[in-house]
């Protein structure tokens, strides 16, 4: 294709590498500078970067395989975009991401590099699209929300907003990205603690560990995220049981090791039966001071009990001083996890779209 003023635009299909000792790394590692790039654009920080060491695992993951593309203008690489799906259940979705630098997008390459992908997902019999993409926290003028009516995005300030509803995606959900500055004051922690295990008492206890999953809470934890593919909030986007299993949860783990990551997860044991009814967990890279907050679930049936704050505020006392901010995503109608989150000090960043597109 042809970029603007004359400009040659490449595309070009990628090899994953094996490892970042491979002779084919460099292209994922430029790839990763892109991606980086992009996200810095719309937040206006680099809190979502993260190093190609942190990235390789999970395009590597096999039960959710990814297709990976890059273009380039005059030999660098400008854009990127990835098509991906669940290998162990027959889901009609594919999910799609494209991300082009901003000095190079109006030329056509986010365009091209989104055909390719809707072209990918038609042909694999996936061809309800599913994009998930950071947005500014920008709401001037005309404005975009979701059925769901929670929340909104610019239409007039965000390019990426204009791009999807311009390729006939609907916004079906906004997600809040939120940032927690730290060290939290450790009195306050204390208290959100222990009025949380008051609240939960004498039924629940809560378990801590770093790293890999004990053996001993194997098979309940997959179960925890089995049920976060049920249990999350959704909205209007497409959504299957994803089962996980003790062999799943060990690669996980093992993904987060060979990632540099250190993994600190808390969980509450439902007394009476033995079993956990709730988890959260946080991440921290080895180089750099921004944790993760990723999965946190309490069991339908436990919930009302505060346990969703004694999880969170007892995972955030483990992490301690070893970061400096906390970041998370959470769907604008979760309303009962925000109101933790708002609680504890979390406030906004930016936000997420869940954008869909059924092709024809």
């Amino acid at each position: 294709m042809e970029g603007a003023k004359g400009e040659q635009c490449s595309q070009s299909k990628n090899s994953i590498p094996r490892s970042l000792d491979s002779a084919d790394a460099t292209p994922f590692e430029e790839m990763v500078a892109v991606r980086n790039a992009v996200e810095t654009q719309i937040l206006g920080g680099d809190v979502l970067s993260h190093s190609a060491v942190e990235l390789l695992p999970g395009f590597r993951n096999v039960y959710k395989p990814r297709r990976l593309f890059v273009a380039g203008v005059g030999g660098r690489m400008v854009g990127r975009a990835v098509v991906s799906w669940l290998a162990s259940v027959n889901s009609p979705v594919s999910s799609v991401n494209v991300e082009v630098l901003r000095r190079h997008r109006g030329r056509g390459i986010g365009t091209a590099l989104l055909d390719r992908m809707e072209r990918i997902a038609r042909e694999s019999g996936r061809a309800t699209v599913q994009s998930h993409v950071e947005h500014s926290a920008l709401t001037g003028g005309s404005v975009i929300s979701p059925p769901t009516r929670f929340g909104q995005l610019s239409l007039d300030d965000d390019p990426g907003v204009r791009f999807l509803a311009n390729r006939g995606y609907v916004l079906e959900q906004i997600k809040r990205i939120s940032f927690l500055g730290l060290p939290m004051d450790a009195a306050r922690l204390n208290e959100l603690v222990q009025t949380a295990q008051r609240a939960a008492d004498p039924v629940y206890a809560l378990v801590e560990w770093t790293g890999a999953t004990p053996n001993r809470w194997l098979t309940d934890v997959a179960w925890l995220k089995t049920r976060m593919s049920t249990d999350n909030p959704t909205a209007g986007l497409d959504s299957v049981e994803d089962p996980w299993d003790e062999a799943r949860l060990l690669q996980r783990d093992r993904d987060q090791q060979a990632s540099g990551r250190s993994l600190f997860t808390v969980a509450v044991e439902h007394l009476p039966s033995g079993r956990v009814a709730g988890f959260s967990e946080l991440s921290l890279p080895d180089v750099g001071r921004a944790a993760r907050q990723e999965d946190t679930l309490v069991l339908s049936e436990h919930r009302g009990l505060r346990l969703g704050m004694l999880l969170k505020a007892a995972n955030f006392r483990q992490l301690g001083a070893r970061a400096d901010l906390i970041y998370t995503f959470n769907a604008e109608e979760n309303r009962p996890m925000l109101a933790v989150n708002e609680a504890v000090g979390f406030r906004p960043a930016g936000f997420g779209g869940g954008w869909r597109k059924v092709l024809i």
